[in-house]
């Protein structure tokens, strides 16, 4: 055995054990509603407390929302893509240096990669079907409107917060 095949055989064997952990665990509907359940019954207080505060107290938790949510995506999400773009390098190393090349899959192997690709672009596309679906510009603007009809001070603290978080 070739050094490039045994060194692709681990990454397989890694890649294989990633996937196999951090599949989701199938969850029933009655967990989804416990859980939203019991979420709601500890946000309550919170839910109560917040409104009773004035119109500068809701406009000033909502601004360290927006503020704070902002800074956190942001930080996520340039981590995804460092990795996401330090694989992508790792993987055209490893195809130029032959080691991709020269990887033989057993029968067995080649079908349970054929079924985890089917997965991954059914999951991929449903996705990306709901995500064109749901998030429209006349759908955005019309859940902001009904945010500023339910809670003005909020949703504007929120925005700004937001757009702080994006500047600074």
């Amino acid at each position: 055995m070739n050094t490039y095949h045994s060194m692709f055989s681990i990454f397989s064997t890694f890649l294989t054990f990633l996937l196999l952990v951090t599949q989701p665990p199938q969850v029933s509907a009655n967990f989804i509603e416990e859980s939203i359940e019991t979420l709601q019954n500890q946000l309550e207080p919170l839910q109560q407390k917040y409104s009773e505060l004035p119109s500068k107290g809701k406009f000033g938790v909502s601004f360290m929302g927006g503020f704070i949510t902002t800074k956190i995506s942001i930080k996520q999400t340039i981590k995804i893509a460092k990795y996401s773009g330090a694989a992508f390098i790792i993987s055209e190393v490893m195809h130029h240096a032959g080691v991709l090349k020269d990887a033989n899959f057993s029968e067995g192997t080649d079908k349970k990669l054929q079924i985890w690709k089917h997965k991954l672009i059914k999951e991929v596309d449903q996705c990306r079907m709901k995500v064109k679906k749901e998030l429209t510009l006349e759908k955005v603007r019309e859940g902001y409107k009904k945010c500023l009809e339910r809670e003005k001070f909020g949703t504007i603290g929120f925005t700004t917060g937001t757009v702080a978080g994006l500047i600074l």
